[in-house]
């Protein structure tokens, strides 16, 4: 199909994004929350993994500008089983078969595979968020940390910090029973670290060489809510409810394996930073923030006397 640049509110079988910007159309977003201005936003989805993989489906099909996508590993067979990969694919690296697959579902966005350790291949991996931006001036406008390990959520979670981007994490445990999907704000939210302790206590710390459950249904349902969180955040009015504790953090679990309504819950948790972290970047934005709304708060003070 042809690069379609704009977005158009016309509500026609024609134009693939109406049914998105038909929320614009009817109201459901007031006229600062324009549907359109996904066409401008750099995101990336770390781990093209189960979840990961429908994230950037997700993202692919709402229409984002440029969607990177982060994966060392190749697929195998145990991939075929939970994810879109077929058996063509096996031995290619996930990434790559992300953007070969996604570009035929819209075209429009630009997708840049990356083949890197981001543990060790740090630098690189910072480089590559921080000249994310559609002219690679500025940094990815919002991260999605889609890994299955916890040292590569820390990662994620000191790049993130570092860079000052916006991001969301999903966990999930070995029996695919218990997850968290949780948005960071560096400075005015806690970080992944902060949250750990809220929501696992001592564990679960998930171990890659041991058996595990994956459920393609739970990660479709993690993977919406992640991306639907998202779309709250990007669409927020204002600086108060974008900074909303309880707003993008939830605990989901399950007391079965395969969700049932009746046992699924969702339960927040405030992600206020800890300020016994471990993360020093975390505790430094914290302070640095909480110091610049004291600054503001006593001006409006000080614009109250003088009125």
């Amino acid at each position: 199909k042809p690069i379609q640049e704009e977005m158009s509110d016309e509500f026609s079988d024609t134009n693939q994004f109406s049914r998105f910007m038909a929320a614009q159309t009817l109201g459901l977003l007031s006229n600062k929350q324009n549907y359109s201005s996904v066409k401008s936003k750099s995101v990336a989805v770390v781990g093209c993994g189960g979840i990961g993989i429908l994230v950037a489906e997700m993202l692919t099909r709402h229409g984002f500008k440029i969607i990177n996508l982060y994966d060392r590993d190749k697929v195998n067979m145990s991939h075929l089983g939970r994810m879109f990969f077929r058996p063509e694919h096996l031995g290619w690296n996930k990434a790559h078969v992300a953007k070969h697959f996604l570009t035929d579902i819209n075209p429009d966005v630009i997708f840049r595979p990356c083949v890197l350790d981001i543990g060790n291949k740090y630098e690189e991996f910072t480089q590559s968020l921080r000249q994310g931006s559609v002219d690679e001036t500025s940094s990815i406008d919002v991260v999605f940390s889609c890994v299955d390990n916890p040292e590569a959520r820390i990662v994620v979670n000191e790049a993130c910090q570092q860079l000052n981007i916006p991001y969301f994490s999903v966990a999930v445990d070995d029996l695919s029973m218990k997850a968290s999907i949780c948005f960071v704000n560096p400075g005015k939210t806690g970080c992944v670290q902060c949250l750990h302790k809220k929501i696992y206590g001592d564990g679960p710390k998930k171990d890659s060489n041991a058996m595990h459950v994956a459920f393609p249904s739970t990660d479709t349902v993690l993977a919406g809510l992640l991306v639907n969180e998202s779309l709250k955040y990007l669409f927020a009015e204002n600086e108060n409810e974008e900074t909303t504790d309880t707003k993008y953090l939830g605990n989901c679990q399950v007391q079965n394996f395969f969700i049932n309504l009746e046992d699924f819950e969702i339960t927040p948790f405030s992600n206020s930073t800890d300020k016994q972290c471990a993360n020093d970047l975390c505790k430094k934005r914290r302070e640095a923030y909480e110091a610049q709304q004291a600054a503001f708060a006593q001006e409006r003070k000080d614009a109250a006397k003088q009125a």
